[in-house]
């Protein structure tokens, strides 16, 4: 289980980068790209947001020294594909539909697949 823990926490850190960083979006939506650039260097979500980027990262390359590239990097790009979409529909209200959910679920089986594979 202690193997697990990097991608765990990456998934913990992951979500929480996406929200905030589409929150933050919401408040630079109009305007010029120097006038958005000023507003978020502004906001405290955006160095909060590099943190956990940074985070991500640590987390990735210590999954890395664990798990063979071959899995890590599949894993965490399907991973991240996955729970981009359900914090999109499940935390912002975007629409989902049978095609997303499916993608969804082939992404998922594909990862069991990968990590099947590695044992």
């Amino acid at each position: 289980m202690s193997a697990f823990a990097p991608i765990l926490g990456w998934l913990a850190c992951f979500a929480t980068l996406n929200v905030l960083v589409k929150r933050l979006s919401y408040s630079v939506s109009d305007g010029t790209l120097l006038e958005a650039l000023a507003t978020m260097m502004k906001s405290p979500l955006l160095y909060l947001a590099g943190m956990l980027y940074v985070a991500c990262a640590l987390l990735y390359f210590f999954s890395l020294a664990r798990w063979p590239l071959s899995t890590a990097g599949p894993v965490f790009m399907v991973l991240g594909v996955v729970t981009t979409g359900v914090l999109g529909f499940s935390v912002f209200d975007e629409p989902v539909g049978l095609a997303k959910l499916g993608g969804i679920l082939v992404c998922l089986a594909g990862t069991g697949l990968i990590f099947y594979g590695s044992a």
